[in-house]
């Protein structure tokens, strides 16, 4: 979340997990999350707040670093992301003072619920940065029912395994009272690793309680361990709404006359290689190649939303793909020799798409672009068909997606 300096309100931060929980409307509650920049408690609406501030080093080690840096691609199955073994100073960092960072970070989260949580209460942990709360929580304060929600994908245990004390964030899962991820795959993977790493000569414990799986079933000491997939979603007459708005209307012929009214195939992404665009391009590329592509009648509409800044893969992949862009509208460019007009086959925006602009693209959008490699869920998806109340509009949803898993076609 953020502080508002001029409203004195906190806003919440973009993203999936946002998107998720903007809709749900919560009982008299507390809500503990990472703040950017200066700001108090307050409370607002049924919520009181309770923003807890990171240092440098703390969004380094624990946000950069083991998050981002190493959980974040191995999590997603691109091991490829990951520095090689031979990279000493990374292993070394991931293993010791980031570890470290982590741990400590999510040791001041736990505090703070272990604080302001009252006894008894339901307590709901998400995502993978925080991994660790559930055990610390348990161990404080054992009147509480605590639930973990991962809003990204679980991976294969070949992936998991790279990840130095993997073991104490499985524990700090194994914790939970009810554990929910996104797809029935996620279920899969984590009970498949979890089988794997069991040892009866050596058992896995959680806060000194033993780890058995039988029949499928998942015990911690005498507790059983509620495992299912509970797939996310959006608030669909918000969405159904804005796209019978005038105002989105207007704005999204806007964005028609923007690209001269050509047919676009349109993608709202975070700069992240996890979303296939450079993939995505390698597409159009060979449509261009083929000559079933053209540029004065089409155009690939490209909106990079909420940047991953700080995290240095994500800006060695924006120079990838400006350098990318660049080529492909310098090559397959078509020029009218008459009115000296110029067709590109990209027409690429690089700033945060405002949210009251994502409903107008949806809506612009003749093709929906939406291919990661491997996502959790990708609400977008569900958005733009939530939108599109006149029912027109192709998705275009890649495999790799969890929402992919929902009762779609697939060609």
């Amino acid at each position: 979340m953020s502080f508002d300096s001029t409203t004195g309100e906190l806003q919440p931060s973009m993203g999936g997990l946002a998107t998720a929980l903007a809709s749900v409307k919560p009982p008299p509650s507390h809500w503990v999350g990472a703040l950017d920049g200066d700001g108090e408690g307050l409370h607002q609406g049924s919520t009181d707040y309770h923003p807890l501030g990171m240092s440098d080093p703390e969004t380094a080690g624990h946000y950069a670093g083991i998050s981002n840096g190493m959980m974040w691609p191995l999590y997603h199955g691109l091991g490829e992301f990951v520095p090689s073994l031979q990279d000493v100073q990374f292993w070394t960092s991931a293993a010791g003072k980031w570890w470290a960072q982590y741990g400590d970070v999510n040791q001041r989260f736990a505090a703070k619920l272990v604080q302001h949580a009252p006894s008894n209460s339901l307590v709901w942990v998400h995502d993978y940065q925080l991994q660790l709360v559930p055990a610390m929580l348990q161990s404080d304060r054992p009147d509480l029912t605590i639930g973990f929600f991962l809003h990204i994908p679980f991976p294969s245990y070949k992936h998991y395994a790279r990840i130095p004390h993997h073991k104490e964030l499985l524990t700090g899962l194994l914790a939970n009272d009810v554990l929910g991820f996104q797809t029935p795959r996620d279920v899969d993977n984590f009970t498949t690793t979890l089988a794997q790493v069991l040892n009866p000569d050596a058992p896995l414990l959680v806060n000194n309680q033993a780890v058995r799986l039988q029949d499928g079933d998942i015990y911690v000491g005498g507790r059983q361990l509620r495992v299912d997939a509970y797939p996310i979603s959006i608030d669909f007459a918000k969405y159904n709404a804005l796209g019978r708005n005038k105002e989105v209307h207007a704005k999204a012929q806007e964005i028609r006359d923007r690209v001269k009214n050509r047919k676009i195939v349109a993608g709202i992404e975070r700069l992240d290689y996890t979303k296939g665009i450079s993939e995505r391009l390698s597409a159009l590329e060979l449509l261009l190649e083929k000559r079933e592509f053209d540029p004065r009648e089409n155009v690939m509409y490209l909106s990079f939303a909420v940047p991953r800044e700080g995290v240095e893969a994500a800006q060695k992949y924006k120079a990838h793909l400006l350098d990318r862009i660049a080529k492909i509208n310098k090559k397959y460019a078509v020029v009218d020799p008459k009115t000296g007009s110029r067709w590109q086959p990209i027409h690429d925006h690089w700033e945060d798409t405002p949210p009251e602009l994502v409903p107008a693209v949806y809506l612009a959008a003749d093709v929906m672009t939406i291919t990661p490699l491997r996502d959790g869920m990708n609400l977008m998806a569900k958005e733009f068909v939530a939108t599109r109340s006149d029912e027109r509009g192709v998705l275009v949803l890649g495999e790799g997606a969890g929402a992919a898993l929902e009762g779609v076609l697939k060609l």
